[in-house]
């Protein structure tokens, strides 16, 4: 009986050891919880979920959608006394997370400078509904990367 525990024990943390998910640990010993980003080319645009990541090559300039912070926007179908506004929280290299907000109806749409450019953010979607409550998952930001010098 014990011979058959140990040899259970033991299968078990080989499997453990051998996981994908430890398979990227850094020099620390630490999962590596960045995530991979995708490379866009200037003025093209790209929808994000939460969690996701995209990146700029020169200057190099990764942005990442880390949630919504809050969505007021008036709901489809509803009479409002004012279009509403919502914020998404971002990281650009990393580092802290940075509020920007998501205005309706506005000809000019968010930005945020890095050294270079401009992340535009286009919209948050879905759009509310008055019926509907949105799941956190199917979030998605639209966002571009613009030259400083194309910025109008």
């Amino acid at each position: 009986m014990r011979f058959f525990l140990l040899s259970v024990l033991s299968l078990t943390c080989l499997v453990y050891a051998c996981s994908p998910k430890n398979a990227a640990a850094d020099a620390t010993g630490e999962p590596d919880a960045r995530p991979v980003a995708k490379l866009l080319a200037w003025d093209e645009a790209a929808n994000l979920r939460m969690g996701e990541a995209v990146r700029v090559a020169k200057p190099a300039n990764t942005l990442t959608f880390l949630s919504v912070a809050s969505d007021s926007r008036c709901p489809r179908g509803m009479t409002c006394v004012t279009q509403g506004e919502a914020y998404v929280n971002v990281a650009l290299n990393g580092g802290a997370a940075r509020r920007v907000r998501i205005g309706v109806g506005e000809r000019t749409p968010a930005r945020l400078a890095f050294d270079g450019g401009v992340w535009e953010f286009t919209a948050l979607d879905p759009y509310p509904t008055n019926s509907v409550a949105i799941d956190p998952e199917a979030r998605i930001l639209r966002v571009k990367p613009v030259r400083a010098a194309a910025m109008r």
